[in-house]
């Protein structure tokens, strides 16, 4: 006598892939965002970089003093103008929010470029909540900076 095999999923077995995945969620949530939280911090690290670069050239290529501004929440460039500082007008002196969960140190405040093509001597320090830092180190007399 021949039985007819059932090719159906049981509830049971439905059940216990439901877990196992369940479980492999609950695992892996944390780990996404902490990667994601890290990507964000080395984003900002790299634009504040990438502007430091701009302020650079620009102190060389239109002959004036511009600076690196750190201002609590936000980072601005500014240029010398009359004796005191000026707020960028271009595309690249769009005022930087420091995004939520980061922390931004640094030894100066403010961080001035030369037309010489020196600058000040700064670090500034990137830290978010899963305690990842990211220094941006700015050499002076060399012109040199470099993220670390």
């Amino acid at each position: 006598m021949t039985t007819a095999k059932s090719k159906a999923v049981t509830f049971i077995e439905l059940l216990v892939v439901i877990a196992i995945i369940a479980c492999a969620s609950a695992v892996l949530t944390p780990q996404f965002k902490n990667t994601f939280v890290n990507i964000e911090l080395e984003n900002f690290a790299r634009d504040i970089y990438y502007f430091s670069r701009y302020l650079q050239s620009s102190a060389v290529t239109k002959r004036e003093i511009y600076c690196l501004g750190l201002y609590g929440g936000q980072i601005k460039g500014f240029y010398a103008q009359g004796g005191g500082l000026k707020p960028l007008e271009v595309r690249f002196g769009r005022m930087f929010k420091i995004p939520r969960g980061v922390i931004v140190s640094s030894d100066k405040p403010k961080i001035y470029f030369y037309p010489d093509a020196t600058c000040d001597d700064a670090k500034i320090t990137f830290t978010n909540g899963s305690k990842k830092q990211i220094e941006l180190s700015i050499k002076g007399a060399s012109a040199d900076i470099k993220i670390e």
